[in-house]
């Protein structure tokens, strides 16, 4: 993943988001941002929202749409 993919993202260990996909931007990985990579996440932007979301690989379900 990098900056600029359009993904869509599920957050299945989450209760209140399970079950509903967002789509959106990535704009910050771990791996541009020191931030990012002591809190083990990615940041992307939602479509749905208009908001920033906190994306992480390891528990929520990302497909890159395109890169």
């Amino acid at each position: 993943m990098k900056v600029g993919d359009l993904v869509k993202v599920r957050f299945p260990t989450n209760d209140f988001y399970n079950g509903e996909e967002y789509i959106g931007i990535i704009l910050t990985t771990s791996t541009t941002s020191n931030t990012m990579r002591e809190i083990g996440c990615e940041e992307m932007w939602c479509f749905q929202t208009n908001s920033r979301r906190l994306i992480n690989k390891f528990t929520d379900e990302i497909k890159v749409l395109s890169s």
